[in-house]
């Protein structure tokens, strides 16, 4: 069972370079990235970080308190454990205490796996963005 946890300074490089490995190419995140958008991480048993989120929870005219998915990378060696699972859930939960009861976020066209966790928190596809697609579901509290 994985526990996503706050990001502590002292993880900033390991997830910045898990956001490397799951992003190519990327420009990296800006200084304090992860600390102005809240990152949650899960840690491995030797306390390595094995993937983590970073989202915002921000006020949208004609929805009200939205929790904008950011980011859930998984290392590659760690995929497939149900890792970017407890970290969508975890994000909403947080989200769903903070007052937000919709969630946004993209996921590239051909990451059919986390298109599939969002589908099953209820969010659905709505709009292509480039090589991206938005998905937008209800944040409804988790038992």
């Amino acid at each position: 069972m994985y526990l996503p946890v706050e990001m502590s300074p002292l993880e900033d490089k390991q997830v910045r370079k898990i956001h490397k490995l799951c992003y190519p190419g990327a420009v990296s995140r800006p200084h304090n990235w992860y600390f102005v958008h809240p990152t949650l991480v899960v840690r491995g048993t030797d306390l390595r970080v094995l993937g983590y989120t970073s989202f915002t929870i921000t006020l949208i005219p004609g929805f009200g308190q939205t929790l904008y998915g950011m980011d859930v990378c998984v290392h590659p060696e760690y995929r497939g454990k149900g890792i970017a699972r407890t970290l969508h859930a975890a994000r909403l939960a947080l989200a769903y205490e903070c007052g937000a009861r919709i969630f946004m976020g993209t996921v590239h066209a051909s990451n059919k796996n986390m298109a599939r966790v969002l589908e099953s928190t209820g969010a659905h596809a709505c709009l292509p963005i480039l090589d991206e697609i938005l998905y937008v579901g209800p944040i409804t509290e988790v038992s």
